[in-house]
């Protein structure tokens, strides 16, 4: 499996989408062939498409298919998970099944992801879904963008054009709030998290702490 996580904007999309068509090694050069065989949707992003339609077309699937996912017998070889950091700490993911530790951390407000340690609580309880179990192996990438960087591009998807070719999801939060702090807390608590799909994991990394790999897309794309 590979998966791709980054904070709400950061351009993941765009990234995956220039992996596969420019053949640019995001996941290494190890695996990059592997990645090239994965099947995109005939419509990427888009959210509007349930995870059954994913399935029946191709193989590159969002954090909200986790579930059925897990759910489901029959999986391509390799598939492309696309991460959304905030997202994924929405309540709705937590609401039917968590541990009473988390349930009484529900619900969740924007100013509540400032807390890392409830965040990599929430995160290692993501992880350890059994779905992450059904893989021999798991490449994960990181896309680091600054909050700045992430404000500018999803205010670009705010057009009413985009939102009715590509079926953009709802923002959970105002972009006009420069909270730096809670960008930090996400990322930093991922990368903590992670670290419990061991032993399957493995992590592409040109950074000193070996778990970052792409500053900014552009950067990346540039020196492809």
């Amino acid at each position: 499996m590979f998966l791709l996580a980054g904070y709400s904007g950061a351009g993941k999309s765009t990234l995956l989408l220039n992996a596969l068509n420019k053949n640019l090694p995001v996941f290494g050069e190890e695996y990059h062939e592997i990645f090239q065989t994965t099947t995109i949707p005939a419509k990427f992003p888009d959210w509007r498409l349930s995870a059954q339609e994913r399935l029946n077309q191709g193989s590159w699937f969002n954090e909200d298919h986790v579930s059925f996912l897990a759910n489901t017998d029959s999986l391509p070889n390799h598939i492309v998970l696309h991460f959304d950091l905030i997202q994924i700490l929405h309540e709705r993911y937590f609401i039917q099944s968590c541990p009473d530790e988390l349930f009484a951390l529900l619900p969740r407000t924007f100013n509540s992801f400032a807390n890392s340690a409830h965040n990599e609580m929430f995160f290692r309880h993501i992880v350890s879904n059994p779905f992450f179990r059904k893989f021999d192996r798991i490449i994960v990438n990181t896309l680091y963008t600054p909050w700045e960087t992430n404000a500018r591009q999803w205010k670009k998807r705010q057009s009413a054009m985009i939102i009715k070719e590509r079926g953009l999801r709802p923002l959970l939060f105002d972009f006009q709030q420069p909270r730096t702090d809670i960008h930090q807390s996400i990322y930093g608590s991922w990368l903590n998290s992670i670290e419990k799909l061991d032993p399957y994991l493995s992590l592409v990394s040109e950074s000193k702490d070996k778990r970052l790999f792409i500053k900014e897309q552009s950067a990346f794309m540039a020196n492809a």
